[in-house]
């Protein structure tokens, strides 16, 4: 063993065998002092050729021990500032056993500062003095625990602009958030597991005192901005939560019966409550002034190879839409596509009801109840506000007024010019529709008595009582006629 002390021409040498210190202390006033090493570099210098062993384990050139046999704590090494003396004042930093209880070690900075650890020549961790955790790089933990990946109790841990946190592939809870033993928020990284949740969030129970805001949200998005440095028309649509299709595919021909991007179900009552509403989801109005707001809006779908459906509804026990306002359900749109609905007969057949390309605008009103049996749906004030009715012809439903005079009736319809005419195709004509058929009859400019509503529509009712009084004078003529 070589031990030397002293500066370059050393004034205590030792060359072979040992150096022991039964009582006292062995004080270096001045020089350095190197164990295998014949030019010592610092105070203290230890070089050593072969690393000792102790136990099973590698032993490095440096060995501190605990003081007490067959215990494996109080092993500490300690720095200390110096006082005006040259002695130990306040210590700076700890490194050894936590605690005189246990095997646990401590690295431990005793000022306001921070604790560095670093690789190749760079920073990797700092632990600031308020706690807080900065990683520097890529950032690897095990599986979740009270001893085993990493836990945070107070202050922050922030990573920069090119870190990631990196989860071992096919690990279930491979990242959880919990309260104690309740996980919170899991992340699970099995790609061949079937039923696996890659993210569930798991809220815990609460139990909280009841009022008119005793409200807990789940997750919330709390609202943001985006400001715009131009002026240029931003005509990609700005969305808060996108959710991305995912493909669905086989190694060989499959069928999936249904697959969905998002699935929600409605509040459930539990012991004690009624919920007076409960949603799936529930569309809140918006601030501001946009020039368009939809509540939901569906693009044009068309790649069904079957059928493409905007909203299908399977069923609903009170309705499937309920408007519960004046607002209307529009179909269709100006100046771009007709309205129209269709029902399908629950065994066969499909009606569609749809309007003309140029519909007009007008508002129909339907009765207040049902009509009686063979009334019909009629527009009798030409408003839009229908009604039910027929030619009733019970006295109870009259007015009646003085008695027609037959001959009179007779001469009306015996001088009535009869003609043979068509319908023109013209705006706002009164027509029966049929453009091609011949038609014979009378003009309403020539016998109004058979008109109603303002003389421009043709009274069954009017003109069959021309008729029967025609027929009581031509009666009357034939009786006379016979009894000459």
């Amino acid at each position: 063993m070589l031990i030397k002390a002293g500066t370059s021409a050393p004034t205590f040498e030792v060359t072979t065998g040992d150096l022991t210190v039964t009582t006292g202390d062995l004080i270096l006033t001045a020089g350095k002092l190197g164990v295998g090493a014949a030019t010592p570099s610092s105070a203290i210098h230890v070089k050593a050729s072969v690393p000792g062993t102790v136990g099973d384990n590698a032993a490095g050139q440096l060995i501190i021990q605990s003081p007490t046999d067959n215990v494996n704590t109080n092993v500490v090494i300690t720095g200390y500032k110096s006082d005006g003396s040259g002695d130990p004042d306040v210590q700076l930093w700890y490194l050894g056993s936590a605690a005189g209880s246990n095997a646990d070690i401590t690295l431990l900075n005793r000022q306001n500062a921070k604790v560095t650890l670093g690789t190749n020549d760079a920073t990797r961790l700092t632990v600031a003095a308020s706690g807080a955790v900065d990683v520097i790089g890529a950032f690897t933990a095990g599986s979740i625990g009270s001893d085993a990946g990493f836990t945070a109790t107070a202050g922050d841990l922030t990573f920069t602009a090119a870190s990631d946190i990196v989860i071992p592939a096919d690990t279930a809870a491979a990242l959880q958030i919990s309260n104690g033993s309740v996980p919170i928020l899991e992340i699970d990284t099995r790609t061949t597991t079937a039923g696996v949740k890659c993210i569930e969030l798991d809220a815990p129970n609460l139990t909280i005192a009841s009022g008119s805001a005793a409200v807990v949200t789940i997750l919330n998005i709390d609202s943001s901005f985006i400001s715009y440095t131009g002026t240029t028309q931003v005509t990609t649509a700005v969305d808060t939560v996108l959710v991305e299709a995912r493909i669905v595919s086989g190694a060989s021909a499959i069928t999936v019966d249904e697959a969905n991007s998002l699935s929600i179900v409605a509040p459930i009552e539990g012991n004690n409550v009624t919920l007076t509403a409960a949603s799936a989801i529930r569309v809140i109005n918006t601030t501001g002034d946009p020039v368009n707001q939809y509540g939901i809006y569906i693009e044009d779908l068309t790649v069904g190879a079957t059928a493409d459906y905007g909203i299908f509804i399977a069923g609903a026990d009170t309705a499937a839409i309920w408007v519960n306002s004046a607002d209307p359900i529009h179909v269709g749109l100006a100046g771009t596509a007709t309205g129209k609905m269709e029902w399908d007969g629950a065994t066969s057949g499909t009606v569609t009801m749809t309007v003309g390309a140029a519909a007009g605008t007008w508002t129909l009103t339907l009765p207040a109840a049902v009509g009686g049996a063979g009334e019909q749906l009629t527009d009798a004030g030409g408003n839009g506000i229908a009604s039910w009715a027929a030619a009733g012809s019970m006295k109870a439903f009259k007015n009646i007024g003085e008695r027609l005079d037959p001959v009179i009736a007779l001469k009306r319809i015996v001088e009535t010019p009869v003609s043979m005419f068509r319908y023109k195709d013209v705006p706002k004509a009164i027509t029966t529709g049929d453009f091609k058929t011949e038609y014979t009859g009378v003009m309403a400019d020539d016998m109004p008595e058979v008109m109603h509503f303002d003389g421009k529509i043709f009274s069954p009712v009017s003109a069959f009582g021309m008729t029967a009084g025609a027929i009581q004078a031509l009666e009357a003529r034939v009786k006379q006629l016979e009894s000459a």
